[in-house]
């Protein structure tokens, strides 16, 4: 399954969303972000902001999805997406904000 997070124009996360794996892939069999953001924009709104984001993520480490621990896996943008997180397109991730 794949999860895309919802930003507000602030980059401010809004929502996560699960979309199937199926609906991401393109023909030779590779994810494609932009087919998850084109269906999240056809379900929520043409005018949305969509980011994908990976539940096994958190704190710039990779946890294998069946044992929960760290794994040798790419750490996809910083943590997985919650609500009240920001997204930093500099760093390209995702974080809580720092007072």
């Amino acid at each position: 399954m794949a999860y895309f997070a919802e930003l507000d124009f602030n980059n401010n996360v809004i929502r996560s969303v699960l979309i199937s794996n199926e609906v991401i892939l393109n023909v030779p069999g590779t994810e494609n972000e932009q087919l998850g953001i084109d269906l999240c924009k056809s379900l929520f709104g043409a005018d949305t902001v969509w980011k994908q984001t990976s539940r096994n993520t958190k704190d710039g480490v990779h946890y294998d999805s069946q044992t929960g621990k760290p794994d040798d896996g790419f750490a996809f943008r910083g943590n997985f997406a919650q609500t009240g997180m920001v997204y930093d397109p500099v760093k390209d991730e995702f974080a809580f904000p720092t007072e």
